[in-house]
């Protein structure tokens, strides 16, 4: 009787043994590889997708160390062979140089930030707790020699909606999104410049700025797109 227990336990041990070895045996390496790429809590098994949701964090890794911002599309095409609009990156680039600047509470004002304002036509503004994100892309893009927002009677972000061309499809890195705040039909909005979106949670991360009081990567739910343009060279 003792040994008919023992024989069961062994030959379920023995089967449990089998069992794990044929499991393992039909996963390959690079499947558990692309698995723990991106972030940390995300499984997907496109490759490309894998890319794409660590984009975002790859841009802020890039901007925070010691590289040059300058450089940005460039490293983004040969590193993750992301494809940028040659007018785009331009435009990417620029604005990425200013990435970290913010900003005053208080009194005072960061003069980088009316420096915006004035450069666009706008010397009015005279402090930097007006809404910035659409004086910056117009400052940038007047920079780069790009058909951006004529600004001059209007900052208003959704505004953006009129620049450049619509882009039709799967828009690129460094492309112009335009997202509606508080309700779709308000003229409260935000413009920035597109990086990726996140196929699993559905967040778009931008480069822009005021976007939590400075320039930076920030991610905004895909459901406040209105739309992406593409700007064009100044003729």
């Amino acid at each position: 009787m003792i040994n008919l227990k023992i024989n069961k336990t062994y030959i379920i041990f023995l089967l449990s043994i089998i069992n794990t070895t044929f499991l393992f045996s039909n996963v390959d390496d690079k499947s558990i590889v692309d698995s723990i790429k991106g972030d940390d809590t995300t499984l997907v098994q496109s490759p490309k997708e894998v890319v794409y949701i660590g984009l975002s964090q790859n841009v802020v890794n890039y901007l925070e160390s010691q590289n040059l911002p300058e450089n940005l599309a460039n490293y983004l095409n040969k590193k993750y062979n992301v494809e940028i609009d040659s007018n785009q990156a331009q435009l990417l680039n620029f604005a990425a140089v200013n990435y970290g600047l913010q900003d005053f509470t208080g009194d005072t004002s960061n003069t980088k930030v009316l420096q915006f304002f004035s450069e666009i036509g706008h010397p009015e503004v005279v402090d930097d707790e007006t809404s910035w994100c659409s004086a910056y892309m117009s400052w940038c893009a007047k920079n780069v020699n790009l058909e951006g927002l004529e600004v001059k009677t209007n900052l208003s972000a959704k505004c953006w909606l009129q620049a450049g061309e619509e882009v039709i499809g799967t828009p690129k890195t460094g492309d112009i999104v335009i997202f509606w705040r508080e309700k779709k039909n308000s003229w409260q909005g935000h413009v920035s410049i597109f990086i990726n979106e996140d196929p699993v949670t559905h967040q778009v991360f931008c480069l822009g700025g005021n976007q939590d009081d400075k320039v930076c990567i920030k991610a905004y739910p895909s459901e406040q797109v209105l739309g992406f343009r593409r700007l064009k060279i100044i003729e």
